[in-house]
């Protein structure tokens, strides 16, 4: 699928000797991924992720091109939804692959299931946006600003905005069921995708039910700092490392012992990784961040920031 990592790119020439090494690697490759203008996550991977995700939507556009041009937006804006962002995921995923024991010489299919992940990070987004409202999403406009501007200029606003929210929903839905056809294509025997699946089904349903505790939250406007903490470790400290950790590790079919330290690590981390975005989503620059300042307050969200703040 277009794949650009090469052997040894990741500069990890063998498995260290011990779980703690391995979990050194990947710390090394991922810290301060916020606040660095230097990129520390392979540009060859990230290129290999892009490139997978590039090719497995063309070849969903073809499957329907009988249909005409009227899906071209909603392809369009799949590209859209995939593109940017620092794909951490994927990356976990790849690195607990690695410190798993598996080989940098064939990356072809680590690639593709690390890139399973990244469509239902996508989805999520695109979901959270329509949840939120909001207006922008890596400096661009969010997917339903972007459903609703293309219609005709003689189109009333409230049906404009009916149609790119349903059009963003059916969006986010379609990224999330073709996560799972991509993880099929990896290339791992079935198997192996078993293994790993244990870990993606989980990190899938684990961030529902944090979005959902979210949301909830911000509607009975309960604040609590245990409350918060909560969301956080559901919504983004499992689903961004620590479970992208344990599928790439159970692909490469990692130990207990090794799936149990990845756990320990990935979990503070993530933690650490949201308060830290939370801060930014108050006080950062949007055109670093990608998304405007402020967000989180006029929506009423309950952050351990707002949390600790009253």
């Amino acid at each position: 699928m277009g794949h650009r990592l090469r052997p040894g790119d990741d500069g990890f020439r063998g498995p260290p000797a011990s779980c703690l090494g391995r979990l050194l690697i990947v710390t090394e490759t991922t810290a301060d991924v916020r606040s660095s203008s230097a990129d520390p996550i392979s540009a060859d991977l990230q290129a290999s992720i892009s490139a997978t995700l590039a090719a497995f939507i063309d070849n969903k556009q073809a499957q329907l091109a009988s249909l005409g041009a009227d899906l071209t937006p909603l392809f369009d804006t799949a590209r859209q939804a995939v593109a940017g962002g620092k794909r951490l995921r994927p990356a976990f995923a790849y690195w607990g692959w690695r410190a798993a024991g598996g080989s940098s010489s064939d990356t072809s299919a680590i690639v593709t299931a690390a890139s399973a992940i990244e469509l239902v990070h996508a989805s999520a987004l695109v979901h959270d946006d329509v949840m939120d409202g909001s207006a922008t999403r890596r400096g661009r406009p969010a997917a339903q600003r972007g459903f609703g501007a293309m219609l005709p200029e003689a189109t009333s606003a409230p049906q404009a905005d009916r149609f790119g929210f349903s059009a963003a929903i059916l969006l986010g839905d379609l990224l999330l069921s073709w996560s799972d056809e991509l993880l099929g294509r990896s290339g791992f025997k079935p198997k192996r995708i078993a293994r790993g699946r244990v870990y993606f089904d989980v990190l899938r349903c684990e961030v529902v039910a944090g979005q959902y505790l979210d949301v909830l939250a911000q509607a009975s406007g309960r604040s609590s700092t245990a409350a918060a903490m909560r969301v956080v470790r559901y919504k983004s400290a499992k689903y961004t490392v620590e479970r992208p950790l344990q599928f790439g590790a159970a692909l490469a079919k990692a130990d207990t012992s090794l799936l149990a330290a990845l756990s320990s690590y990935g979990v503070p981390l993530g933690e650490a990784f949201q308060l830290r975005d939370d801060v930014l989503g108050v006080f950062g620059q949007p055109d670093v961040t990608g998304k405007p300042s402020g967000d989180d307050i006029r929506e009423g969200k309950r952050t351990l920031l707002i949390a600790r703040a009253f």
